[in-house]
């Protein structure tokens, strides 16, 4: 039974990407066509996973450089966990961030301040910064 193809812009829309993204990925040798046929590239279901594993990685935030690692070589599940943990770390950091982010925006939302920048709230944050940035407090 022969396998079912898909044409690059199918499998492009699908992804919700662009179909420059998918030769980009084969440009790098993370991705290769089943097939070329009519100037078209087609992908197969193995094709398809490993754009999905790439998909999936890179939303995480990896590089496509930690994407290869993983899928080019015979990386041992130490390695991989390596740098699973430092991506962890970085992910809860960036969502440590984000929330500072959000509690300073949602603040602004519900101040009842008529002057935002005369915000008492506001005022004391900035000055927690300038203390934290100069190492010591102001008098």
């Amino acid at each position: 039974m022969r396998e079912h193809l898909i044409p690059i812009g199918e499998v492009a829309q699908s992804f919700g990407i662009a179909a420059s993204t998918l030769r980009y990925y084969e440009d790098e040798g993370l991705l290769s066509a089943r097939s070329r046929t009519g100037g078209k590239r087609w992908y197969g279901q193995r094709e398809l996973r490993r754009l999905a594993l790439i998909r999936m990685y890179t939303e995480t935030g990896m590089t496509l450089e930690q994407v290869r690692s993983f899928i080019e070589t015979d990386t041992t599940s130490e390695q991989f966990s390596t740098v699973l943990a430092d991506q962890v770390s970085t992910l809860e950091a960036q969502i440590a961030a984000a929330t500072r982010a959000k509690l300073i925006l949602e603040h602004h939302l519900t101040c009842r301040q008529e002057r935002p920048m005369q915000c008492p709230w506001l005022l004391e944050q900035l000055d927690k910064r300038v203390e934290a940035a100069l190492d010591f407090k102001l008098t």
